[in-house]
């Protein structure tokens, strides 16, 4: 059986906490290798652009199509 106070904590608490973990490992990651939090908002349309071959990072490092 499962209760309100169980399904709440379950699902309200614990997944905020796991989202908010998955969000902050993902800009983690992004800004290693060299895209900052601040230059991902608004990328994805030149990310995709297949004919966009100088994309730059947040460090100065030019990505061509191949490389992203």
């Amino acid at each position: 059986m499962a209760t309100s106070r169980m399904v709440t904590l379950c699902y309200g608490q614990v997944a905020m906490i796991e989202a908010s973990g998955a969000f902050f490992a993902y800009m983690v990651v992004m800004a290693e290798n060299g895209f900052w939090p601040s230059r991902l908002v608004g990328l994805r349309e030149a990310w995709e652009s297949t004919s966009l071959n100088d994309l730059m990072d947040s460090y100065g490092q030019e990505w061509t199509y191949e490389q992203r």
